[in-house]
């Protein structure tokens, strides 16, 4: 099977890109300063023009017989000498207002000709004081830098000094111009220079990016036939030349390869007849060798069946077990060729996913116990019981994965995981690994993966038999059915051997529960002292993994298999195509947020009328439950959720008919009473490590079932999220994205308090608390602590459960 690269950018097309790129990153850089310039000169010229017209106008007035009006002045023709030379001005003049100022000595100003014929403003009344009035006082004409508001409007003002014939200051003529005006002539102006300059950038950029592309053509465009040449001989056509006649660089990288092109062709070719005959002959002599094989084993079980005399017994066992050692080489032979033949083909048909899964564990436990290895399953319960896919060959390289984790296991365990990783309406995506304690790998030897005839670590392995081809099997298999093995290993501790498969779903309902026996129990056979609801359709909505897999097993409890939906958006969709009886709608998500959520699953109405909605959420207080009725919702579930309080939800919301309680918890649990059904204190080790690491194991039980498997899962989990939540806080906190960052670290909280971290769970409250409030400061202050703190949590978590 061929490996083809994915196709990707031209080189010429990225180098034109690269430039284009510099061009538009320069280009802004540039328009940004010399926007930022020409805004400052911009206001400048604006402030000038307002200061040549207050210039004008104090000049226009007499010195002299402005600094001698008085109150009674105001209908003399001195006063109206004055009143009319400013009145040309504000009729002729884009100001609103001009009038005369006096400076009245002791830090106030005073109204001497009023902006108004109608009112004089009372010769007399103050006027409002700014930085700019004050230098006209001084004999500077000036400004206003910033508006202000007075009891005439807003305004930027200018104000200009009216000197006497003695050259003293004898008052201040004022001119107002609306904000309005103000910013009309700063945008108008701006517009213009921002368009002038982005036609000059607009220019020089097609020049650019043309000269670019004809230069970056003449290199490319020999590549490019090279190139094209160059994939016909990866497909084996050497029909074509690859020579470019110049005398450059390309040239001779052309000239080079042409001859190594020829030497290749010969080469393949003799590879070729070779691997042939090789095929040829390890194809016949498989055929040929497992035909004796068979006689001579079938002959000494006659022996074994026969005789009586211990020390032939003896001899025929060991002439048994090492046969079938030598057919299982033989076999493989014959697989590894007929897959080099192209002779295999994936067959699609329908299995029943319990029995496959069975006669795995029945084939490696025997195996397994003979070498006193523990074999663990992990079995996802909500599988579907009948699959399509090729069966057969899917046991195959399970059980080649299988034999090699115990040949290789000398102490420990063995894993067989079998977990759904998605799906969609017809397909399942699975996940399957073999985790072993064994001897492990070299980071050298990895590479080896794969490989025919290879063993790794020859020399520590040679009682270990075998061809060296049941990797090679198992890793062209999948290849043939669109997948890949992937491989971790840590030399000394052992390796997991992974790959993931897409399979059509033919019956949909769940396999159940497959025991390390290979035992398949009845769906409610797990012992549970909650009622189960094995026929209801729930729902439940959250944005943050962790909280979906918490709600995923606590639900499974019940017997109920969930929908999960990780976001509004998506929760949407679910419930366009499916019918629910209940739904958890988390309330704190990105957006839509759950009331958004549920106000268009009511407004559209994607849901029916008897479907209950709980609200999820980790902010509870005294009205909690009465702010969610009136948004719509059924009720409320506090998180971390509490199992009573679900199940009581449960019993309260679900339809008489999705509860099958009557027969199942009878059956496989007796009818103890209050005091007998609470779980012991787990008694696990592992968990008295856990306060050292600032987690209380009591607390974390309690919300999950009391179960130690699910509780270290969880931790496993919250362990692995550790990049994730600190990347995505650290980036919500740089880019002050408080609203998301308050959504992140309320999740986050609640995660903390379901695993037990009350101390950590507390500061991450008060970070949600100081978000909400906008308190940058406080989050600048215990922002870096708390994520020290959290990673410390997470490391020490690591180093004593070894995740």
């Amino acid at each position: 099977m061929k490996n083809h690269a994915p196709k990707g950018t031209s080189l010429s097309s990225k180098i034109i890109l690269a430039v284009v790129m510099v061009l538009i990153f320069s280009n802004l850089i540039i328009c940004a300063v010399s926007i930022t310039r020409s805004r400052a000169a911009i206001r400048s010229s604006i402030k000038q023009r307002m200061l040549d017209i207050a210039n004008c106008a104090a000049g226009s007035v007499n010195g002299d017989m402005l600094k001698k009006l008085s109150a009674g002045d105001v209908d003399s023709p001195e006063y109206q000498s004055v009143l009319n030379t400013l009145r040309v001005f504000q009729e002729n003049v884009e100001l609103k207002y001009v009038y005369g100022i006096r400076d009245e000595g002791n830090g106030t100003f005073t109204f001497t000709v009023g902006p108004d014929e109608t009112n004089t403003a009372g010769f007399g009344e103050e006027v409002f004081f700014t930085p700019a009035l004050y230098a006209a006082s001084q004999g500077t004409p000036s400004v206003d830098d910033e508006p202000y508001e007075d009891a005439w409007g807003r305004f930027y003002s200018a104000y200009s000094p009216v000197f006497d014939s003695a050259g003293k200051v004898a008052g201040i003529i004022g001119v107002d111009f609306t904000v309005e005006w103000y910013r009309s002539q700063l945008l108008r102006q701006t517009r213009t220079s921002v368009i002038s300059f982005l036609l000059v950038l607009a220019l020089i950029f097609a020049l650019a990016v043309a000269a670019s592309y004809l230069i970056v053509q003449n290199i490319t465009d020999p590549l490019k036939k090279m190139t094209e040449v160059a994939k016909k001989y990866g497909a084996g056509d050497f029909s074509e030349e690859i020579l470019i006649d110049s005398s450059d660089e390309v040239g001779e990288l052309s000239r080079t390869l042409q001859a190594m092109s020829v030497s290749l062709k010969e080469q393949i070719e003799r590879a070729d007849a070779a691997n042939r005959v090789k095929s040829d002959f390890l194809s016949n002599m498989s055929h040929e060798i497992r035909t004796p094989i068979n006689v001579v084993l079938g002959m000494n079980e006659m022996i074994l069946k026969e005789t009586r005399q211990q020390s032939i017994r003896e001899y025929a066992a060991g002439i048994r077990d090492e046969g079938k050692v030598l057919m299982w080489i033989v076999n493989e032979l014959f697989d590894f060729t007929s897959i080099e033949r192209e002779e295999i083909r994936i067959a699609q048909k329908d299995y029943d996913t319990a029995s496959l899964i069975t006669d795995l564990i029945h084939f490696v436990s025997g195996r397994a116990s003979t070498k006193k290895l523990d074999l663990v399953t992990d079995i996802d319960e909500r599988i579907p019981s009948v699959l399509c896919g090729d069966d057969v060959h899917i046991t195959q390289i399970i059980e080649n994965l299988l034999s090699n984790a115990v040949k290789y296991t000398k102490e420990g365990q063995v894993t067989l995981s079998i977990r759904e990783a998605g799906r969609d309406e017809d397909t399942i995506f699975l996940d399957v690994s073999v985790k072993d304690t064994g001897i492990g790998i070299r980071e050298e030897d990895l590479k080896k993966i794969g490989e025919a005839f290879s063993r790794f670590d020859s020399d520590n392995n040679r009682s270990i038999q075998g061809a060296g081809l049941g990797m090679a099997i198992a890793a062209r298999l999948l290849e043939l059915m669109d997948s890949r093995m992937h491989v971790k290993s840590e030399y000394g501790k052992g390796s997991t051997f992974s790959f993931r498969l897409r399979q059509k779903i033919i019956d949909a309902s769940p396999v159940g529960k497959i025991t390390e026996k290979g035992q398949v129990l009845p769906e409610a056979a797990e012992v549970s002292e909650y009622p189960i609801f094995s026929d209801a359709r729930v729902l439940a909505v959250d944005d943050f993994e962790m909280n979906l897999t918490v709600s995923r097993k606590l639900l499974e409890t019940f017997g109920i298999v969930p929908d999960l939906a990780h976001s509004g958006e998506e929760a949407l969709e679910f419930v366009k195509n499916s019918e629910y009886d209940l739904i958890l709608l988390d309330h704190m998500m990105p957006d839509p947020d759950g009331i958004e959520v549920l106000s268009i699953m009511k407004r559209e109405q994607l849901i029916r009328e008897d479907t209950k909605v709980i609200a999820l959420t980790a902010n509870v207080g005294q009205d909690a439950r009465k702010r969610y009725l009136e948004a719509g919702f059924d009720d409320y579930l506090s998180k971390p959720i509490d199992p009573e309080r679900l199940c009581d939800l449960l019993l309260k919301y679900l339809p008489d008919s999705a509860d099958s309680t009557d027969d199942i918890v009878l059956e496989f649990e007796p009818n103890l009473g209050p005091a007998e059904k609470v779980q012991a204190p787990s008694e696990a080790e592992w968990l008295k490590s856990l306060p050292e690491c600032g987690i209380d194991p009591e607390e974390g039980l309690k919300y999950c079932l009391g179960k130690d498997d699910l509780y270290l899962e969880m931790l496993k989990d919250f362990s692995d999220s550790l990049d994730t939540r600190i990347s995505e806080l650290t980036k919500f906190k740089k880019d002050s994205n408080l609203k998301s960052y308050r959504i992140s670290v309320h999740a986050l909280k609640s995660l903390l308090k379901t695993i037990g971290a009350d101390e950590l769970s507390v500061e991450a409250r008060r970070l949600e608390q100081a978000s909400g409030k906008m308190d940058k400061e406080y989050l600048d202050e215990h922002h870096p602590g708390f994520l020290e703190n959290y990673e410390k949590t997470v490391l020490a978590l690591r180093s004593k459960l070894n995740l």
